[in-house]
């Protein structure tokens, strides 16, 4: 009876300590990396909150400490939970790119590459990450630069005092930082091996928190109460549970980390570790499931320990943020560039001094210089003049400007063909790109240079000049065999209405052998002048969601004999296209509508030459193929769609389509282009991206070629 009283006297005495103590003293907590299990910090902090413990200190490594910052410095945890999963999500993985971003003259470039290398020192040069890191640094940028600078970098200050643990790579051990550039220190300790790049700051090299210190607790001596989360893999994963690179990295951390794995100290009061399951660090698709077994386990744990709840409510307390954007920008320094100039940089940047700084700025002129692929790493850093002007020290890291790249598709429909190139770019320091480009196929061979320069003599003027030497092989209405031979030198003079419009005009000269059936049909020397009009942004070239494109262009064309001579002969031609996109009804279907006009009229009965006979465009955006029911001199052509998204990448689509096709050589009358005798068609297709481009299967039929089945894997050029 006695020794029951006692052990009574013992809880009752524990119960009313702990209450004590909790109401009095503060609680250090500190959280392990983990990367998507990380999200269960998430689920701890609120069972801690709910509780009512104070934490007074926070330490972190890798995701726990970008978790531990954002706590630190104040965040709810509902705005916590939202700005990681903004680092977690798609856009964070891939860079938050757009389409829309790249620069008109850029869009015009239609030959994508299933492999692009950097070319340096005559060397090809990897990648040195696989996420590209734009949005990342963004994010760090936006959520801590303004509370980092208010308390001029001193961690200690912050709502909750924060201590980073980060790996110095070059020295070979863990560095706890309690001040500095908090944005910077985070960017170094999120830094995964192999998927994110090593981030360099104050002269060393810094990556994973995790790999000297994955669990920080070292620090808190004078703690009264330390709670330790750790959401950290052990070093024996099976064979069975390394599927990808990253979880090779993961392992590779864990093993260097065991030898100073913190769990084996035991220097906390209070120790949880979430039972997560199959959850993976990469396992971004389970945050709820993830938050929730984090919760759940606190408090179980807080129950087993005894730990009474306070009669306290804990507050966020954000400091600092939201007081750039009422500043002015009286100073821009810009470091870091060796090719290209300044004035080129900031004609993406948008920034300006003397203008109010605005993040949105700082997001798109960031996203622009990615996409572009003018830099490969971009940070500002700020400063407060003495009027409370903002100086931003941009520093830039340039993208290896000299490019290699292959691709290629395999069509039933259209052949086979395959191509490299090798861009220069930035070489007088002012954007400019000297591209070469050959390509190999069945159905097209040739040789092109092209040099583009931006702004060369201002007013957003775009000039370019391109030679190419080509063969093309295509069959004719007829069945016949046809190719032509052509050598082009083509200049390009275009005016920047915005980033995806633009207007501009053409002079090219051109001579071209055109054989059927191994006959000469056509043989012919000219030049032409071309005026154009061009809107594209569309977010996407292959399979778009949203967005507009529209070309039109009239040109004249004139023709010379063997001697140089102009003939009496000449012709015309006129060419519209627009392309719409957008959700309908649903953000997982996609409806959209095409319209494209050609026509080639001879203004005095001369026979146009056989290659102006044209398919209609489909090789794009509108996912068709070149269908011969759609080959002729004049065309008109609607097409209406809808697009269905599986899953996150299988897409299935069906589209209604009405065509018409006139193919005189003669002069163009009213007569010519009449809608009689409209065919209609229907097309039935499955889309998936892969790493070597898109896998397109479909099914069409129409009055002239019925009951088609096609394949193809590969961009299409």
């Amino acid at each position: 009876m006695m020794r029951k009283n006692n052990k009574n006297l013992q809880l009752l005495c524990f119960l009313f300590f702990s209450t004590v103590f909790f109401s009095q003293k503060n609680v250090s907590l500190a959280l392990s990396g983990g990367g998507a299990k990380g999200f269960a910090h998430i689920g701890v902090i609120k069972a801690i909150e709910e509780y009512g413990l104070h934490v007074d200190k926070v330490s972190g490594a890798s995701m726990g400490a970008l978790v531990g910052a954002l706590y630190a410095t104040g965040y709810s945890i509902e705005e916590i939970e939202d700005i990681l999963r903004a680092f977690s999500g798609e856009d964070a993985v891939f860079g938050g790119l757009s389409r829309r971003d790249i620069t008109i003259t850029n869009k015009f470039n239609t030959l994508t590459p299933m492999i692009e290398l950097g070319v340096e020192d005559y060397e090809l040069k990897l990648p040195e990450s696989l996420i590209t890191d734009a949005r990342i640094n963004f994010l760090l940028m936006y959520h801590f630069s303004e509370i980092s600078l208010k308390h001029s970098h001193n961690f200690k200050a912050f709502h909750r005092e924060l201590t980073v643990a980060s790996s110095d790579i070059l020295n070979q051990k863990v560095e706890y930082f309690q001040s500095g550039n908090l944005s910077k220190i985070l960017r170094g300790t999120i830094a995964f091996p192999v998927a994110l790049s090593p981030f360099k700051y104050n002269g060393s090299l810094f990556a994973d928190g995790g790999i000297y210190d994955n669990l920080p607790t070292k620090h808190f001596p004078d703690s009264d109460f330390v709670i330790a989360v750790n959401v950290g893999t052990k070093a024996d994963t099976e064979a069975s549970q390394i599927a990808d690179v990253s979880d090779i990295s993961l392992h590779l951390i864990n093993i260097l980390s065991s030898k100073s794995d913190s769990t084996h100290v035991q220097n906390w009061d209070v120790f949880i570790e979430p039972e997560l399951g199959n959850v993976t660090s990469t396992s971004w698709n389970q945050i709820d499931e993830i938050i929730e077994k984090g919760y759940r386990e606190t408090i179980k744990v807080f129950k087993q320990k005894g730990i009474q709840r306070q009669n306290r409510t804990i507050l966020p307390v954000q400091m600092g943020y939201g007081s750039f954007e009422k500043r002015k920008i009286s100073q821009v320094n810009i470091s870091g560039l060796y090719r290209l100039s300044e004035a080129h940089i900031k004609s993406f940047l948008d920034i300006e001094e003397g203008s109010y700084f605005s993040w949105e700025d700082v997001k798109n002129g960031i996203n622009r210089l990615y996409v572009n692929k003018l830099i490969k790493y971009f940070w500002v850093d700020f400063k407060l003049n003495d009027d409370g002007s903002l100086i931003l020290d941009i520093e830039l890291k340039e993208e290896i400007l000299t490019r290699f790249g292959v691709g290629g598709y395999y069509s039933d429909i259209l052949g086979n063909n395959v191509f490299a190139k090798i861009d220069f770019i930035g070489r007088l320091g002012k954007g400019e790109t000297i591209g070469f480009v050959g390509t190999v196929g069945n159905t097209r061979n040739g040789f092109k240079i092209q040099a583009g320069v931006p702004n060369f003599i201002g007013l957003n003027l775009y000039e370019q000049f391109s030679t190419e030497f080509a063969h093309n092989r295509y069959i004719d209405l007829d069945k016949q065999d046809i190719s032509q031979s052509y050598r082009e030198t083509v200049l390009n003079i275009g005016l920047l209405l915005n980033r995806n419009m633009m207007i501009h005009g053409s002079v090219g000269f051109k001579s071209t052998t055109v054989n059927s059936d191994d006959d000469v049909k056509d043989k012919y020397k000219g030049f032409h002048v071309k005026a154009s009009y061009d809107l594209d942004n569309l977010n996407d070239l292959f399979f778009p969601t949203s967005g507009h494109r529209m070309a039109l262009s009239y040109g004249f064309n004139y023709l010379t004999d063997d001697q140089g001579k102009f003939k009496d002969i000449n012709y015309n031609t006129f060419n519209y296209k627009y392309m719409n996109f957008g959700n309908f009804f649903s953000e997982k279907i996609i409806f959209s509508q095409e319209y494209q006009l050609n026509i080639v009229a001879s203004t005095n009965n001369f026979k146009v030459p056989v290659y102006e006979r044209k398919r209609i465009d489909l090789t794009r955006a509108s996912l068709g193929y070149y269908d011969e029911s759609l080959y002729g001199l004049h065309q008109a052509f609607l097409r209406y769609t809808l697009k269905l998204n599986i899953t996150d990448k299988l897409y299935t689509y069906s589209s209604v389509s009405m065509k018409r096709q006139w193919d005189s050589y003669e002069k163009i009358n009213l007569s010519s282009l009449s809608l009689k005798n409209i065919k209609k068609g229907y097309e039935l297709g499955f889309y998936y991206p892969t790493a070597i481009g898109p896998v397109l299967l479909t099914y069409s039929t129409d009055e002239i070629v019925p009951n088609v089945y096609r394949f193809s894997v590969g961009y299409i050029f």
